[in-house]
């Protein structure tokens, strides 16, 4: 495990080398659901303002996943080297690179990113 984070008064977030991301119940320490994306190693993970689940892997990669269904719904290539650190505040998202890089994103409303790259390998928004 890289990181685990308290997300709420009772859940915990993991994040592994296992290639998962894991919600724990943190009063009872049952496993609630396992969120499994592309990255073979996870290094952070936290949610969103809209209480997405948001992980950052080794490979570059931020993953987003719905909370309840476990379904993975986008994937950002946001770094050129494993990412170790997140943080959210309020719309924007900071990212640090394992070589010091720090990136700051401020994403649109998930719902509009899922919308626009559903079904495409690569895709991109443009803010204007």
């Amino acid at each position: 495990m890289f990181s685990a984070r308290w997300i709420a008064a009772d859940k915990i977030l993991t994040a592994g080398s296992d290639g998962t991301v894991r919600l724990w119940d943190g009063s009872t320490g049952q496993l609630r659901h396992v969120y499994r994306g592309r990255s073979g190693i996870f290094t952070d993970t936290t949610l969103t303002v809209d209480g997405f689940v948001m992980a950052s892997g080794a490979d570059g990669l931020l993953q987003f996943w719905d909370q309840d269904t476990e379904l993975l719904l986008w994937v950002l290539h946001a770094h050129a080297t494993p990412i170790i650190g997140l943080h959210v505040e309020g719309d924007d998202i900071v990212t640090r690179g394992i070589t010091g890089e720090l990136a700051r994103w401020r994403l649109p409303n998930p719902g509009q990113v899922i919308d626009a790259c559903s079904g495409q390998e690569r895709c991109a928004i443009l803010l204007r």
